[in-house]
């Protein structure tokens, strides 16, 4: 490796680049590239410390690559990996984004399509982040941006407002909202189990519910989703048995 080249790279490392922030796109490069060494390490995205990238450039992106989920998919981590940065999973120091990543590989083992995978990848975007499904949709086009609407919970309700809303619309959901749905508390469920595992019942203290309204919610969850043979379900199922019946 050339002297550039490792300086080019430690210093990628030291400052990572942000693409998106607060609902605009921006380009803050710091490192010491020049300009053609910043566009062929970053491809499509815009490198000029003076421009913004505008959402028809956005728009543009997915219309030259709609047929490449290969990209879509890298596009997603990216977005939420930045929108997830500074979140961590309730009563530990265990980055947020592991559950986003979590779900994605629950959805692809179980053969979904790539648009489902995406918005599993962006299904907390909008109920946890600055993102609106306005950005989802300039970003990722309005099937994935309607899937993680779906999947999102109105927080100005109350947690068991919330929750009844959730179980209820799960009944009537769409087959790829179902199928994030599940991946979701699917990797919520093996998260609980695993914690239970380390901590005993003092697991139930990271969460803003009781042990029996948290299983009040996944057996009305289990019980809208009735997915019949979908692996992620029958998983849910058996880890909702041992958490809550073992």
């Amino acid at each position: 490796m050339s002297k550039q080249i490792a300086r080019n790279a430690s210093q990628r490392l030291a400052q990572p680049y942000e693409w998106y922030i607060d609902g605009k796109w921006v380009s803050k490069p710091k490192w010491d590239l020049d300009l053609e060494d910043a566009r062929h390490d970053y491809g499509s995205f815009r490198v000029d410390e003076q421009e913004e990238i505008t959402w028809k450039e956005a728009k543009a992106f997915i219309s030259r690559h709609e047929d490449d989920p290969d990209l879509i998919l890298h596009r997603a981590i990216q977005y939420a990996t930045i929108q997830h940065k500074d979140q961590i999973r309730k009563g530990t120091q265990t980055p947020y984004i592991s559950h986003i990543m979590e779900v994605a590989k629950i959805l692809s083992s179980a053969g979904c399509d790539y648009k489902t995978i995406v918005a599993g990848i962006l299904h907390d975007t909008i109920e946890d982040t600055t993102a609106t499904q306005n950005d989802i949709e300039k970003l990722f086009g309005k099937e994935i941006a309607d899937m993680v609407k779906g999947e999102s919970e109105d927080k100005s309700k109350s947690w068991q407002e919330r929750k009844q809303a959730t179980i209820d619309r799960l009944k009537t959901a769409s087959m790829p909202i179902k199928q994030i749905a599940c991946a979701d508390k699917l990797s919520n469920i093996i998260s609980i189990y695993y914690d239970w595992l380390d901590c005993g019942e003092y697991v139930w203290t990271r969460f803003n519910a009781s042990k029996r309204e948290l299983q009040w919610y996944y057996d009305g969850v289990i019980k809208s989703l009735d997915m019949g043979e979908f692996s992620p379900y029958q998983k849910l199922k058996k880890y909702y048995n041992l958490v809550f019946n073992g």
